[in-house]
């Protein structure tokens, strides 16, 4: 994989015979040059140039929109290298120097891209979070927040107690779906080098999903094991409003969300974790009012009444 500041060249990425779910349109005039250098390619080379428009379904995890394929004619191979915008977001103080940090934040990214999965990493000064296309969140600071520390502790522990014993699951998903969510509302509404607006606010939805996520304890998997309760209040329609529509759309959504469209009157649903997680990513959405449309609790022993599921 070559890096450098505008785009990295990921090699032997996307299949030859495309993929399901990807709508590509091809690439004309000076962008062409400028692909041609970024992959060093010779003059004489034949290269046919497609940007990604769309992807959907589980295509949209390992391609984003602005991913260009480079399709070699005249070579018969399986895969293609893939040209992928820098989309990095950077929030630093003026107490660290971020720049030293770049040979360990872009061995992250190799390992994020390699293993198609998210990785944490953190020093005294540094954090980082890297999503499975290699988007980095990057945030440097001298001074750190005590319940912020704790929600990086559950990924990364240095303290030595937490180095020898492993930190609790229920503690650990929490603090990845903070992050998680985190790192998505960067990409989507901040800019490359982010304000300190920008990352309070960040911050301030990563600490109130840890919250809400750990209040229900040992609670994790694929199970039906959480009560959510749904609020009535007139408010709250336009967050459903865009789940059906995202549902009607195609986009993988929640097994919940078809069910509470199909019996709306419905006072609560049962939930599995994951789901749960679901729900609280969408803290940023401007539909999310005030305390958001669901809550969520364990159930009780014993508990009657009818289970929608």
């Amino acid at each position: 994989m070559d890096i450098n500041t505008e785009h990295m060249v990921i090699e032997q990425y996307f299949p030859l015979s495309g993929v399901d779910g990807v709508v590509e349109k091809s690439v004309y005039g000076p962008e062409v040059d400028k692909y041609r250098t970024a992959v060093g390619a010779r003059f004489d080379d034949e290269i046919l140039f497609k940007k990604v428009v769309r992807s959907k379904g589980k295509a949209k995890t390992w391609f984003v929109p602005g991913d260009v394929i480079c399709r070699r004619l005249g070579l018969h191979e399986d895969r293609c290298d893939v040209i992928r915008p820098m989309q990095d977001r950077w929030y630093s103080t003026y107490l660290v120097d971020v720049t030293q940090y770049e040979a360990e934040i872009e061995r992250v990214r190799q390992e994020a891209i390699e293993g198609h999965k998210w990785k944490a990493y953190r020093k005294k000064k540094l954090f980082v979070v890297v999503d499975p296309q290699g988007r980095a969140l990057v945030i440097a600071r001298k001074h750190w927040g005590d319940s912020f520390t704790v929600l990086m502790e559950q990924l990364c522990p240095m303290l030595k107690i937490h180095q020898q014993y492993a930190c609790k699951p229920y503690r650990v998903a929490a603090s990845w779906c903070a992050f998680k969510t985190m790192h998505r509302y960067a990409m989507g509404h901040c800019g490359g080098d982010m304000t300190t607006p920008e990352f309070l606010k960040c911050m301030r939805y990563a600490e109130t999903i840890y919250m809400r996520r750990v209040a229900l304890r040992n609670r994790i998997g694929s199970g039906r094991i959480i009560q959510m309760y749904k609020y009535r209040a007139k408010r709250h329609q336009e967050f459903w409003d865009k789940c059906f529509g995202m549902l009607d759309s195609g986009d993988v959504m929640p097994h919940s969300v078809r069910l509470i469209r199909d019996h709306f009157c419905a006072r609560w649903v049962a939930v599995s974790p994951d789901e749960m997680d679901w729900y609280l990513s969408c803290i940023w959405w401007p539909e999310w009012k005030r305390g958001g449309p669901v809550r969520f609790q364990s159930f009780r022993k014993g508990h009657g009444g009818r289970m929608w599921k």
